[in-house]
């Protein structure tokens, strides 16, 4: 597998936006600090990235550009441009603690940490590979099956923590899943995985996936800005909420009409 390149990729709206915010931007210059080839990313060149993809991935765009939150489409959008070039992506409230970057890159295969928040998750807040990673084909590949045709507001109003499912942690996790099981390695081994992922990383390893347990405050540091007032969390709290009380004011009108 080749080596992982010295690329660092981050994505907000707009880069005056990182800069209008103190905590945003000297997170973001460790990053920049590390003299590594950095690319910050805005919506629209998001959006031009993800239409580079229909060939390979196709009705990709379509998925990406009808996702109900900004927060998904930074999901999909993270894991496509790293497949398409290489290197890092990280989240622009992501720390790099003490210039550690070289923790990130000196292997040749998929890096990433686990999700303390999720036992049994794989973290995507930060991650790295080499261009074409096979890992990220299969999270990209399981994303377009799960999400084509998917009735987002069927989904959203049954699951607060819909953006978690459809396009975070949970199905990463389940993408490198797919990759593990079509190496030929057991069911058995991957329900293990999937209780306690802290204590398989020489299976991991097996596999070409380097999982970090160390990410946690000693390479990097996550502020999780999402949980601020008016980020991605309340934005799909609102989501949900609002889409539940459509629901029932539909079924309410249904029902009236009926009796």
């Amino acid at each position: 597998m080749d080596s992982i390149p010295h690329i660092i990729h981050q994505t907000h709206k707009s880069f005056e936006y990182i800069k209008s915010n103190k905590e945003l931007s000297d997170a973001v210059q460790t990053w920049i600090n590390t003299g590594y080839d950095y690319r910050f990313y805005d919506d629209n060149q998001t959006n031009d990235l993800m239409k580079t993809l229909e060939d390979e991935f196709p009705g990709i765009y379509d998925l990406y550009n009808n996702l109900p939150l900004p927060v998904m489409k930074a999901d999909i959008f993270r894991y496509c441009v790293v497949y398409k070039v290489g290197g890092i992506y990280a989240d622009a409230d992501c720390v790099l603690v003490d210039g550690k970057i070289g923790r990130l890159v000196n292997y040749n295969g998929f890096v990433c940490p686990y999700d303390d928040g999720w036992p049994g998750l794989f973290g995507q807040y930060v991650f790295s590979a080499p261009p074409k990673s096979p890992v990220l084909y299969s999270i990209i590949t399981v994303i377009l099956r799960k999400l084509s045709g998917l009735n987002f507001a069927e989904v959203v109003k049954k699951n607060i923590q819909f953006v978690h499912y459809l396009t975070g942690p949970t199905i990463f996790t389940e993408g490198i899943r797919e990759y593990i099981l079509g190496r030929g390695e057991t069911q058995q081994n991957m329900n293990y995985i999937k209780e306690n992922v802290l204590t398989n990383k020489s299976l991991l390893l097996k596999h070409d996936i380097v999982l970090l347990q160390e990410y946690l405050g000693e390479v990097t540091s996550h502020l999780v800005f999402g949980r601020h007032e008016g980020g991605w969390k309340d934005q799909a709290e609102s989501l949900y909420y609002n889409t539940a009380i459509s629901s029932i004011i539909l079924q309410n009108a249904y029902s009236l009409e009926q009796s």
